[in-house]
């Protein structure tokens, strides 16, 4: 695993799961400029100091074979990954349209952005999650 710089709150985005990578079908520029925007969005709901893990693996989804990034606080990627999906809130965080554009770009590629449901309305932890999910190009 490894760990991307901190952001000026001191918040950390630690990469994790499988090593490997995965050939998505899509505009390269794109798809790292969607991800960039969730990333970001999500990195500034988080408290100071705190560390956000993005977990990646290979699932299948609907018959489809697809490359994850389950994006969740420290410990809790599990708990994202498990928790009933819900569309993801592309107005949040005041961020103008680059969320509306990240979700369409993802599923122009044939993917999808959700957010995991939160056990209740204050559960932070699951509320500053995301989880996107492209299919794999064989």
């Amino acid at each position: 695993a490894s760990t991307l710089a901190p952001i000026d709150t001191g918040v950390v985005l630690a990469l994790g799961g499988l090593d490997a990578g995965a050939r998505v079908a899509g505009d390269r520029t794109r798809l790292v400029a969607a991800c960039h925007a969730v990333f970001a969005a999500l990195l500034r709901e988080q408290a100071p100091e705190s560390v956000l893990r993005c977990d990646r693996r290979i699932v299948t989804l609907d018959g489809v074979d697809s490359a994850v990034l389950i994006v969740a606080r420290e410990g809790h990627t599990d708990r994202a990954w498990n928790a009933s999906p819900r569309a993801f809130d592309d107005l949040r965080g005041g961020v103008g349209l680059s969320l509306p554009i990240a979700r369409r770009n993802l599923e122009q590629a044939g993917g999808r952005l959700w957010s995991p449901t939160p056990d209740d309305e204050h559960d932070r932890v699951l509320r500053s999650a995301a989880v996107i999910a492209l299919p794999v190009r064989g």
